[in-house]
């Protein structure tokens, strides 16, 4: 008798396959999301904030590129990865604009260095 994919690698019977099927399509549809789960799950602990986009649900977007400009990142590390070129390099450099205190993190030392 075969129990199918789900069933062996979980372990489980069919029922308990179609109720982790049933769950993991309810999050993937966005369920919890209409229902407030995500928002709960923020309000209980803030180290769950920013996870997912689930987060922002029903907030309007107020991004602008003045409040950006006004951050003072003082105090701050970044460490970035690919910072010789690319979106790593532009990346890093706002980032000391913004006085933050960046470490740049590169395969080739000399690239790095000329980056610098």
């Amino acid at each position: 008798r075969t129990m199918g994919f789900l069933g062996k690698v979980c372990g489980c019977s069919a029922v308990g396959a179609a109720l982790l099927a049933v769950v993991v399509g309810l999050f993937a549809a966005g369920v919890p999301t209409q229902l407030g789960f995500f928002v709960w799950l923020a309000g209980r602990s803030p180290r769950f904030v920013g996870y997912t986009p689930a987060f922002t649900h029903g907030i309007e977007p107020g991004f602008d590129f003045a409040k950006l400009a006004a951050l003072d990142l003082s105090g701050r590390r970044a460490v970035i990865t690919g910072a010789n070129s690319g979106l790593g390099r532009v990346t890093a450099l706002h980032l000391a604009r913004q006085g933050a205190d960046v470490v740049l993190a590169c395969r080739n030392a000399d690239k790095c260095a000329a980056a610098a």
